[in-house]
């Protein structure tokens, strides 16, 4: 083993204080040539690039901050032109920028200019070791709020505006028929998230709304409208005035009377006459297609039969006394009470009886000479005259007639109805 020469000895001792310092080792001489040292621990550069806390000066974050969410979103008001942000660094050897510009731990940036829509902010968290960390805000600045609470439309479903719908119009009235009892409204916003409310019922613009009732007389409904900031407001309001019943309107109303209503249909000759009544016999009014006449009553006239409104005619069945019938079993046959046919002339529709001057075969007549003896017809019994028939009929040169006692010997009458020549009459 070579010893090492005593003569180097300081030389050497310097050299190693010179390579020790460099790694934190540190010594010092005595005045013996001795040494006493001191050791110390080098420690790695910082590597901590994450943000503890930030704040904005205006807006909410979402979400809620936590060091390790790198990314948020805000939303700001028109009126909110510039924001500051406060970034504090978890580490105290950390460097922060905001959008390029240094800014210290816990202190406000400066004011960052906000554009309408979106505005990017960017803070970069740089650690001592030179690791970076950005965290991402995206501010949203919206545009100014709409004043706009007008109408851009306004419909009914019954009747219509008076006057025509303008925006700038904020009062109107509506007129309709009593049958309407009911309506609807659809009015349209003009601005930009406006809301509307229909007698205090939310509505979406451009719906309609429930049914209204509407009463006789009139209705108020109001048509509020709110613009998008919640300050500006205008009410619409539509009166609606619902008519008393009439007749002639369409509707029939059972409470006043009505039977119908056929509106501008209804006819005094129609199904329906002009006061609102059902046509019916009796009523004055000749219903075209159904009645021939009507007298406003149901008796007869000599023209027309009153229980039926059709015109009295002989033969109609129907025993019109004030046509002078006295009787009618329809059509043109006889019957054994009632001559009929039209040979009858004066007497059809008269009781058949003999003697009138028709002869009613049905009523077992022969002939009839209107109760006065003839050559042919005995003018009592409506027979044909005939000796030995028991009638004496002077106008068919009969001087008697005692049916089957003529001709008997010793009596009165001969056979041919003559007085025999032994008497000088019958007795």
């Amino acid at each position: 083993m070579k010893m090492i020469r005593k003569d180097l000895l300081p030389v050497l001792a310097l050299f190693l204080v010179v390579t020790l310092s460099a790694i934190g080792f540190s010594s010092t001489f005595n005045g013996c040539g001795n040494t006493s040292s001191t050791t110390s621990v080098v420690n790695a550069p910082d590597s901590q690039a994450s943000l503890l806390g930030l704040s904005i000066s205006a807006g909410t974050l979402s979400p809620l901050f936590s060091g390790v969410t790198t990314t948020y979103t805000v939303d700001v008001a028109n009126g909110v032109a510039s924001m500051t942000v406060t970034p504090t660094a978890a580490s105290a050897n950390a460097a922060l920028k905001v959008n390029g510009a240094a800014v210290a731990s816990g202190a406000s940036s400066a004011a960052l200019p906000l554009a309408l829509g979106d505005t990017a902010i960017a803070i970069v968290v740089t650690a001592q070791n030179g690791a970076e960390k950005t965290y991402a805000l995206t501010v949203t600045r919206h545009a100014a709020l709409s004043t706009n609470a007008a109408l851009a439309g306004l419909t009914v479903s019954q009747g219509g505006l008076t006057p025509v719908f303008s925006g700038a119009t904020l009062t109107y009235t509506n007129s309709v028929s009593y049958g309407v009892d009911a309506m609807t409204m659809t009015p349209t916003v003009a601005g930009a998230n406006a809301t509307v409310t229909v007698n205090g019922a939310p509505l979406a613009s451009g719906a309609a709304s429930g049914l209204f009732g509407l009463p006789v007389g009139g209705t108020a409904i109001a048509v509020k409208v709110t613009a998008e900031d919640l300050v500006s407001v205008l009410t619409y309001t539509v009166t609606v005035t619902r008519s008393a019943s009439s007749c002639g309107d369409g509707y029939v109303d059972a409470a006043a009377g009505e039977e119908c209503d056929n509106g501008a249909g209804n006819s005094d000759s129609g199904s329906c006459i002009t006061t609102c009544k059902l046509a019916k016999c009796g009523d004055g009014h000749i219903h075209l297609g159904v009645e021939q006449c009507d007298n406003g009553t149901t008796a007869d006239t000599a023209a027309c039969n009153g229980a039926t409104c059709m015109l009295a005619t002989c033969g109609d069945g129907i025993v019109n006394a004030a046509a002078g019938e006295q009787c009618d079993v329809g059509g043109t046959s006889d019957s054994s009470t009632c001559n009929m046919t039209i040979f009858a002339g004066s007497n059809r529709c008269k009781a058949a009886h003999c003697g009138d001057g028709y002869t009613n075969i049905t009523a077992g007549e022969q002939c009839d000479s209107s109760g006065v003896d003839t050559v042919m017809c005995n003018g009592l019994t409506c027979k044909t005259t005939a000796c030995g028939d028991g009638i004496v009929n002077l106008a068919a040169g009969e001087q008697c007639d005692f049916g089957v006692l003529n001709g008997v010997a010793g009596g009165c009458c001969s056979a041919t109805c003559q007085i025999n020549a032994s008497f000088t009459r019958c007795p």
